[in-house]
C-alpha cells in the first residue's frame, strides 16, 4: 500500500480524544446531577452511565493505538466488548446483573431497565470492542499488514450508529429497537459513529501492493449487504412493532366500547328507577329502601339522591364507612364529580334523580369483567394518575393509547399500554435470524472477495516478480563477468599488498633494530659523559670548573631525556608499549621520584614539597614505572618553567566499594602559567604552550604527549588548570586496584596533642609541614630564627620534639643544637634537622650535627616524617646512651663487599668502578661473559653487575651458566647494567635469570638504591 498510517492515525487519535472528553463530561454530569449537561443535544434520550464508561474506555484504547502501548488497547477493547455483551445478554434473557445500579444508582431511569443502554448501543460497543481486540492484539498496523476483520466490525458499528443518527434527524422513532424501550442516546450515536468511522480505515491495512482498490470494493460490497440486512431486520422489527400497535388500537377501541356499553346500562337502570319513582307516589322511606338495594347492586356507585318536585331539601342514600346512610343536603353542583342527572336538562314538575360514581371503582368494575388482561390501563383523574390494571411500564408516547368515555355530565379518561406478556408473545425469531444470517453472509462475501482480490494481486505480483527475476538474471550474468574480472584484479592486488606488507614488516623490523642500535650506541657514550662528569663534580674544583662540569652533566641529561622521549613515543606509535599490573608502594614510587627532582628545584632556588594524603592507600597494583615517568615529566616541567616560588607534588585518593582507589597525583607550581587558548595544544606532539619556550627552555615537545598516551593506556586522564602569571596545576587521575595481599600501610599518625617546635623560615615549605603536623593532632609552635627559637624554648615550656630547618638562619643550626644539648643535658628534647641532601655534606659542621639530631632530607616524605616523630615519642625521657643508640647517624651508605663488574667498554668500566667504590664496594672487572663465568665460579661476590652485549659471550648466556652452577655461586644477585633500553629489554633480562635491571647511563642514586636492595638479600649478607 502506497500511503502511510500517519493520516489515519491522527484521525483515530482525534476520535479517541473526542470520546474521552464527551464521556468524562457526561459521567461528571450524572455524578453531580447536572441536568442541562446530561440532556445537551440528547433529543430526549441522554447517554446513560455505563455507556459513558464504555465509550471512555474505547476512547482511551484509540489513543493508545498510536504509542508503545498497543497491547493495552486490546485489553481495553476486551473490557468494552464485555460491557456490550453483558448488556445484550440482559435483554435476551430478561435478567438484571446489577451492573447498571452498581455503577451509578441515582442514574436509574425506570424500574424495569434502570439506567441500561439500548440494544443498539450494546451491539455497537460489542463490535467496537471486538475490533480493538482483533486489530490491536497484533500490535500497531504497518503499511503492508492490516486487520480487515477489525475494519469490518467497525463498519457494522458505523451502520447501526448511522441509522440511529438518521432516526433523530428524520424524527422517525422506529429506527430504534422497540424491545429495549429506550432509544440510543444522541451523544452515544455521534461518539460511536466517530470512533467507527476513523477505526475502519485505520484497521484496513493492505498486504499486497496494487490491491488497494479491490480490497475497498470487497469492503464496500460487504458493508452494502450488511446494510441491506440491517434494513431488512429493522423492517421486520418495525413490522412487529406496528402489529403490536394495531393490537393496541383495537384494544383501546374495545375498552371504549365496553365502557360506553356498561355506563349506558347503568344510566338505563337509573332511568328505570327514576321512572318507577315518578310513576307512583312514594314516600322518602320507600325511596331510601329502594336506593339501598340499588347501591348494593352497583359497588362503584357512591350515592343516589333525588329532589322532590313539590319542594323541600334533596334527600338520598350514600356509602359511609362499611355501611350506608341517608342524608339530607343540597343537590351536587360540581362538574368535577362523575354525576349522572336524570332528566338532564330538568323538567319542571318532575322528580329529578342523580347518581355519583367513584371513577376508579367504576373503571375497575367494568374492565375486570369485560376486557382481556393483555393490556395495562391507567385512569387519569386530572389531579393524579391511577393504575387500574397491569404494570406501569413507563412506556413512550408511541406505545400509549388514550380513550375517553362519557358518563352523564362527566367522563372517564383512560390510557392503554401493552403488557410484558403481550410483548413477549408478539416476539419472533425471524428478525434475529435474518440479522445473524445477513451478517454471516456479508462476512463470507467480503472474505471471498478479499481472498479473490488478494489472489489476483499476488498473481500480478508473481508475474512482476518473474519479469524482474528475468531482468535480474541478465544483470547477474553481466555482474558475474564483472566480478570475475574484479576477482582477477583483486588477486593481483592481493599479491601486491602481500609484497607491500612484507616490505612494511621488513621496514618495521629494520626500524626497530635501528632504534635499538641507536639507543645502545647513544647510551654507551652518554654513560661515560654523565658518569665521569658526576664523579668530577665530587672532586675539589674551583667555581669556574664546577660550572663547566655542571653544564656537561645537564647537557648530557637533556640529551638522555630527548632520547628517552623519542624511544617512548616510537613505541607508543607502534603499539608496542605494554602496561604492567604489579603490586607496588605508591608513596615510595612518588616519593623517590620527588627525591630525584628535588636537587633540580633547589638549584633554581625553589621550594619543593611532597605531600601524601593519609586517606590514600600505599599498596596498589599498577605500572609503577609509568607512574614514575608521568610524575617525573609533570614535575620536571613545573621546575623548568617556574622561576620563583614553589613546586608541590601531592597524592590524594578516595576508595571505592569495588576494591579500587581513585588516585589523583597533582603537580602545582607558581610558574609562568599557560594561556587558555594554548591549553588544548599542550598534549599535541612536538607542541609547547609557546613557540618561544622551545628556544628558551629547550625540549622536544613530546613529554606531555607521551604522558597523555600513558595515562590513556592506564584508563586514566590528565587535567590542566592554569592562569597566566600565577602558575599551573596538572592532575593525573587513575583508578588503581588496592593490593589485597599486603596489609594496608598508612601515613596517618595520632600525635595526641604532642607539642612540637618548628624552627624554619616562613614560606610554602613551612606551611606545608605545619599543616601535616596539625592533621596528625600535634600542637605546633613556630620560630623564624635562632633568637626566636630560644625565646620559644625558654618561655613556652617543654617541647616533645624540635623540627629544625638546617638552612633557616645561616650557620646557626649547629650552634643551636649544641646549646640545646648543653642547656638541657640528657633531658633535651629530640631534634630532627630538615635540609637539602647536598647540605648534609657541603655545610660547615654538618657532619657534627648527626651527634645531636636525626636528619631528614628535603623534600620530607610523610612516611619519613612519621617515623621521625615516632622515634621522638619513643625516646622522650630515655637515657642519653639509649637515645644515641636509637639515633644512628645517617651517614653515606657504605657497602662493604666484593662486586663483580662485567663490562667490555673501558669508559663504562671506569665510570662504574668509580661510582661503586665511592659507595664502599670492592670492584673486580670482567671484560666479557667468559671471564665473568670463570671469576664468578671462584665465589665470594656479593653482587654481579652484568652488561648484555659483549664479545665472545653476551650477558644472557653468562647469566644462564652462572645460574646453573653450584648453590654458593648461583644464588648471587645479578643486576643487568646495559644500554639496551627498548621495550622488552627489561623482561628479557629477567627471563634470562637476572634479578634487576639498570639502564645506562647510570648514576649514583640508582646504584645506591640497587645496592641497598640487593646487598641485604645476597648470600654473603
Amino acid at each position: 500500500m502506497g500511503h502511510s498510517v500517519g493520516k489515519e492515525l491522527r484521525y483515530t487519535q482525534g476520535a479517541g480524544g473526542f470520546a474521552v472528553v464527551v464521556s468524562l463530561a457526561l459521567l461528571a454530569a450524572r455524578f453531580w446531577r447536572i441536568e442541562w449537561l446530561q440532556n445537551l443535544g440528547s433529543g430526549g434520550a441522554p447517554m446513560v452511565a455505563n455507556t459513558a464508561l464504555a465509550l471512555l474506555l474505547c476512547g482511551l484504547a484509540f489513543l493508545l493505538l498510536a504509542g508503545p502501548w498497543e497491547r493495552a488497547a486490546a485489553f481495553l477493547g476486551l473490557a468494552v466488548a464485555s460491557i456490550g455483551a453483558v448488556t445484550y445478554a440482559e435483554y435476551l434473557w430478561d435478567v438484571n446483573s446489577g451492573f447498571d445500579l452498581f455503577l451509578m444508582p441515582h442514574s436509574a431511569i425506570d424500574p424495569i431497565y434502570p439506567g441500561r443502554m439500548s440494544t443498539s448501543t450494546a451491539i455497537c460497543l460489542l463490535m467496537l470492542g471486538l475490533a480493538l481486540l482483533v486489530g490491536a492484539s497484533r500490535g500497531r498496523p504497518q503499511p503492508d499488514r492490516g486487520s480487515p476483520w477489525a475494519a469490518f466490525l467497525c463498519g457494522g458499528s458505523l451502520t447501526i450508529t448511522a441509522a440511529a443518527i438518521l432516526g433523530y434527524l428524520t424524527a422517525r422513532q422506529k429506527l430504534f429497537p422497540w424491545e429495549s424501550m429506550m432509544r440510543m442516546g444522541y451523544q452515544t450515536a455521534v461518539v460511536a459513529a466517530a470512533l467507527a468511522a476513523t477505526g475502519m480505515p485505520y484497521f484496513l491495512r493492505l498486504r499486497e501492493r496494487g490491491a488497494s482498490r479491490g480490497h475497498w470494493k470487497a469492503a464496500l460490497v460487504a458493508l452494502l449487504v450488511l446494510a441491506m440486512t440491517l434494513a431488512l431486520w429493522r423492517a421486520l422489527v418495525n413490522e412487529r412493532g406496528e402489529r403490536v400497535e394495531r393490537q393496541l388500537d383495537d384494544a383501546a377501541r374495545e375498552i371504549q366500547l365496553v365502557m360506553e356499553a356498561e355506563t349506558r346500562q347503568r344510566v338505563q337502570a337509573l332511568t328505570r328507577q327514576r321512572d318507577r319513582w315518578q310513576s307512583r307516589e312514594r314516600d322518602d322511606s320507600e325511596r331510601e329502601q329502594e336506593a339501598r338495594l340499588y347501591l348494593a347492586d352497583y359497588p362503584s356507585l357512591d350515592q343516589i339522591g333525588w329532589t322532590d318536585p313539590a319542594g323541600g331539601p334533596a334527600r338520598g342514600m350514600r356509602r359511609a364507612g362499611a355501611g350506608l346512610e341517608s342524608f339530607t343536603a343540597p343537590s351536587p353542583q360540581s362538574s368535577a364529580e362523575l354525576i349522572v342527572w336524570l332528566p338532564d336538562p330538568p323538567v319542571p314538575g318532575q322528580l329529578r334523580v342523580w347518581a355519583i360514581y367513584d371513577r376508579e371503582t367504576l373503571a375497575r368494575e367494568v374492565l375486570n369483567s369485560s376486557v382481556a388482561p393483555d393490556y395495562s390501563v391507567i385512569l387519569d383523574t386530572g389531579p393524579r394518575r391511577i393504575l387500574i390494571r397491569g404494570e406501569d411500564l413507563g412506556a413512550p408516547p408511541a406505545w400509549r393509547r388514550r380513550t375517553s368515555v362519557a358518563v352523564g355530565s362527566g367522563s372517564l379518561d383512560l390510557e392503554v399500554w401493552p403488557t410484558i406478556g403481550l410483548l413477549r408473545r408478539s416476539e419472533s425469531a425471524m428478525p434475529d435470524g435474518v440479522l445473524v444470517g445477513g451478517a454471516v453472509l456479508s462476512g463470507l462475501l467480503w472474505l471471498t472477495l478479499y481472498l479473490a482480490n488478494l489472489a489476483r494481486a499476488r498473481e500480478r505480483t508473481v508475474l512482476e516478480s518473474e519479469h524482474h527475476m528475468a531482468l535480474y538474471a541478465r544483470e547477474l550474468e553481466v555482474a558475474k563477468d564483472a566480478v570475475e574480472r574484479q576477482a582477477a584484479d583483486l588477486s593481483a592486488l592481493v599479491d601486491q599488498l602481500g609484497a607491500a606488507k612484507r616490505q612494511a614488516e621488513e621496514a618495521t623490523r629494520a626500524k626497530g633494530e635501528f632504534l635499538a642500535n641507536m639507543s645502545h650506541e647513544i647510551r654507551t657514550p652518554l654513560n661515560g659523559v654523565v658518569g665521569m662528569s658526576a664523579i668530577l663534580l665530587d672532586t675539589d674544583l674551583n667555581g669556574q670548573q664546577r660550572e663547566y662540569a655542571s653544564t656537561i652533566v645537564n647537557s648530557a641529561r637533556t640529551l638522555l631525556a630527548i632520547v628517552n622521549d623519542v624511544l617512548d613515543y616510537s613505541r607508543l606509535e607502534a603499539g608496542k608499549l605494554a602496561i604492567e599490573t604489579l603490586p607496588f608502594d605508591l608513596e615510595e614510587a612518588v616519593g623517590e621520584t620527588c627525591a630525584v627532582l628535588a636537587p633540580l628545584a633547589y638549584d633554581r632556588g625553589l621550594e619543593f614539597v611532597y605531600r601524601f594524603s593519609p586517606e590514600a592507600p600505599r599498596r596498589v597494583i599498577g605500572d609503577s614505572t609509568r607512574i614514575r615517568q608521568i610524575v617525573l615529566n609533570l614535575a620536571g616541567n613545573a621546575i623548568k618553567f617556574t622561576a620563583q616560588g614553589h613546586v608541590a607534588v601531592s597524592v590524594a585518593a578516595r576508595k571505592r566499594g569495588d576494591g579500587e582507589a581513585v588516585v589523583e597525583i597533582a603537580v602545582e607550581d607558581t610558574g609562568m602559567g599557560i594561556p587558555p587558548e594554548r591549553v588544548e595544544r599542550l598534549f599535541e606532539r612536538f607542541s609547547q604552550a609557546d613557540i618561544s619556550i622551545t628556544r628558551e627552555f629547550g625540549g622536544t615537545g613530546l613529554g606531555l604527549a607521551i604522558c597523555q598516551q600513558l595515562a590513556t593506556l592506564m584508563n586514566g586522564r590528565i587535567e590542566v588548570a592554569s592562569k597566566p602569571g600565577r602558575g599551573s596545576i596538572f592532575r593525573f587521575v587513575v583508578n588503581l586496584p588496592i593490593d589485597p595481599e599486603r596489609r594496608e600501610a598508612t601515613t596517618a599518625l595520632d600525635l595526641g596533642g604532642l607539642r612540637v617546635l618548628v624552627a624554619a623560615r616562613p614560606g610554602f615549605e613551612r606551611d606545608s609541614l605545619v599543616g601535616q603536623l596539625q592533621s596528625w593532632g600535634a600542637r605546633v609552635t613556630l620560630a623564624s630564627n635562632s633568637a626566636d627559637t630560644w625565646d620559644r624554648i625558654e618561655h613556652d615550656g617543654e617541647f616533645a620534639g624540635i623540627l629544625l630547618d638546617g638552612e633557616f638562619d645561616g650557620a646557626a643550626c649547629l650552634d643551636l643544637c649544641r646549646e640545646i644539648r648543653a642547656r638541657f643535658g640528657p633531658g633535651a628534647p629530640p631534634i630532627a634537622v630538615l635540609a637539602r641532601p647536598a647540605w648534609f655534606t657541603a655545610a660547615p659542621g654538618a657532619g657534627e650535627i648527626r651527634a645531636y639530631a636525626s636528619l631528614l632530607a628535603k623534600p620530607v616524605r610523610p612516611v619519613k616524617l612519621r617515623h621521625a616523630l615516632r622515634d621522638m615519642m619513643a625516646r622522650r625521657g630515655a637515657p642519653e646512651a639509649d637515645r644515641r643508640q636509637a639515633t644512628p647517624p645517617p651517614a653515606a651508605p657504605s657497602f662493604r663487599g666484593r662486586v663483580l663488574l662485567v663490562e667490555d667498554n673501558a669508559v663504562n668500566q671506569r665510570v662504574a668502578t668509580l661510582l661503586l667504590r665511592a659507595l664502599g664496594c670492592t670492584v673486580e672487572i670482567a671484560a666479557n661473559g667468559l671471564q665473568a663465568v670463570e671469576m664468578a665460579s671462584r665465589g665470594g661476590y656479593r653482587l654481579i653487575f652484568m652488561d648484555c652485549q659483549m664479545p665472545e659471550m653476551d650477558g644472557f648466556e653468562a647469566t644462564s651458566i652462572i645460574r646453573a652452577g653450584p648453590p654458593e655461586t648461583s644464588a648471587v644477585p645479578i643486576i643487568a647494567m646495559t644500554a639496551s633500553a627498548m621495550e622488552g629489554d627489561r623482561e628479557a633480562c629477567l627471563r634470562a635469570g637476572m634479578n634487576d635491571y639498570i639502564a645506562k647511563p647510570i648514576n649514583r642514586e640508582v646504584l645506591d638504591a640497587a645496592l641497598e636492595k640487593w646487598f641485604v638479600q645476597s648470600p654473603a649478607g
